[in-house]
């Protein structure tokens, strides 16, 4: 390879655009300034549903189960709190909650459905820059860059880190 051929390296700037997940709250603007690994915005990943089958537990018909729920569809219940009882003449069975979540749906055949709450994720930025454009898709970061150009090549332009490898 002569030396007219060789790549080139200049200094410059570079956009990435940054996917945001739906339902993602972000905590930045166009043109705030941020650094490497600062938190873009986060994201509560939906929860897990576990069931519970009511009618067997409380020895109750699928119907009457609704009467033995202590809790609206909706209310948030914590791990160990009384969630559904059936009182009898020769005592009474009851139903504590085995987790912490929402009462989601109670089913025709006396399942009862709770949502564990999901996990809450930051979104970090990858690169030290200033936000150019904001949208409920992405989010684009301008960088201070090198950028290695060459005469001959294809494809579209690709950013990434550089690591020396040897002398």
């Amino acid at each position: 390879m002569d030396k007219s051929s060789a790549p080139k390296i200049e200094t410059g700037k570079s956009t990435i655009k940054i996917p945001i997940p739906v339902g993602t709250k972000l905590f930045c603007k166009k043109g705030d300034r941020l650094k490497e690994n600062e938190t873009l915005g986060q994201v509560v990943q939906k929860g897990e549903i576990k069931e519970y089958d009511l009618a067997k537990i409380l020895k109750v018909a699928p119907k009457k189960v609704k009467k033995c729920l202590l809790f609206s569809l909706g209310s948030k219940v914590h791990q160990d709190q009384l969630i559904g009882e059936k009182k009898g003449f020769f005592g009474s069975l009851s139903f504590k909650s085995p987790i912490n979540g929402t009462v989601d749906a109670l089913t025709e055949k006396g399942v009862l459905k709770i949502m564990v709450a999901g996990e809450k994720i930051d979104i970090p930025t990858p690169v030290a820059g200033e936000i150019k454009e904001v949208s409920s898709q992405f989010v684009a970061i301008e960088f201070p860059a090198l950028i290695l150009k060459g005469e001959k090549g294809f494809g579209r332009e690709e950013w990434g880190f550089l690591k020396l490898v040897g002398g």
